[in-house]
């Protein structure tokens, strides 16, 4: 079993629209570095083993369909530094 895996409503590279409540329906999409280019739109029941314990970032047109991309200056701010215990894939 991977001591990583976890639920995207409780991971710091899940990222939802700034009113959205935090639960297993919330759409979102993952902002993790290996797998924000897949533009994942996922709900907060989904999981892998990517996780890292947070709070997800809140960015307006994270539910849309294609999920856009934050501006720049958000990112650097939610993502700025490795977290402790996350791995390069």
């Amino acid at each position: 079993m991977n001591d990583n895996w976890g639920l995207c409503r409780a991971c710091r590279w899940w990222q939802i629209e700034p009113d959205a409540a935090i639960n297993e329906k919330t759409i979102g999409r993952c902002v993790e570095e290996h797998l924000v280019e897949l533009q994942l739109s996922i709900m907060g029941h989904c999981g892998c083993s990517h996780f890292v314990e947070g709070r997800p970032l809140r960015v307006e047109g994270s539910s849309e369909q294609p999920p856009r991309l934050p501006a720049p200056q958000d990112r650097l701010h939610h993502l700025s530094g490795k977290p402790r215990g996350s791995r390069r894939w």
